[in-house]
């Protein structure tokens, strides 16, 4: 994605200037993170779908998690927790969001992980209440454990949950990157602003094949799972 043509050249200037859109690089030890790819995000059919990016997301994370799977790279999967559809207490993507979501997780397999892209064995599948991966799940624990350097985030949708995570994983100070085919939105306008964001201020967002090139490029994981 060529991020100088999506703002002025005043606009881009005044982000240059801060060294905005540095390249912020990878670390050793990756882990893979699935924000909410459920049918409920990604099938058209259910309320709270994203738009044509969810096929595409699809389409292209099957590669991205068999290449972390031959590395044995941790893969985690978040999904919303089903407290949400009876207890709404227990808190959701926001206060705005309750009843929205509680209509949406009625549907048949709203909350199942699409089957294109199931977890297999070994894989974590966290539920979680609010917009961050990070937040009131054992992601930070998980990367802890595993020595983990480096988040590749994926999911949907990019302007909401994906880029909360985002900068969440970057105020703990991980690498973050982003491959910009396998995030999605409803609509293109937050979803090219949310990457151009990203990419600004907190992570690299970055063609799938850069991401299955620096996968590639890594030893196998030393450490059991």
């Amino acid at each position: 994605m060529d991020f100088r043509q999506m703002v002025s050249a005043e606009d881009w200037e005044a982000h240059r200037k801060g060294r905005h859109g540095d390249p912020g690089g990878y670390g050793r030890s990756p882990a893979l993170l699935v924000v909410d790819m459920t049918y409920a995000f990604c099938d058209p059919a259910y309320s709270l779908a994203a738009g044509p990016w969810g096929a595409m997301a699809l389409k292209h994370l099957p590669g991205l998690l068999q290449a972390c799977r031959e590395r044995d790279v941790p893969i985690a999967y978040t999904r919303l927790t089903e407290l949400i559809r009876t207890h709404p207490a227990a808190g959701t993507i926001s206060r705005k969001r309750v009843r929205g979501i509680q209509e949406a997780l009625e549907a048949p397999r709203a909350n199942d992980i699409v089957d294109e892209i199931a977890p297999a064995t070994g894989d974590f599948v966290l539920e979680k209440s609010g917009a961050s991966a990070f937040h009131g799940t054992d992601l930070l624990k998980i990367l802890i454990y595993y020595r983990i350097d480096t988040l590749i985030v994926t999911g949907a949708a990019t302007s909401g949950c994906v880029r909360a995570t985002v900068v969440d994983a970057g105020s703990y100070n991980y690498y973050v990157v982003v491959p910009e085919e396998c995030v999605a939105d409803r609509a293109e306008p937050p979803h090219q602003a949310s990457l151009f964001d990203m990419q600004m201020k907190y992570a690299d967002v970055v063609p799938v094949s850069a991401v299955l090139e620096y996968l590639a490029g890594l030893p196998p994981r030393l450490a059991d799972r």
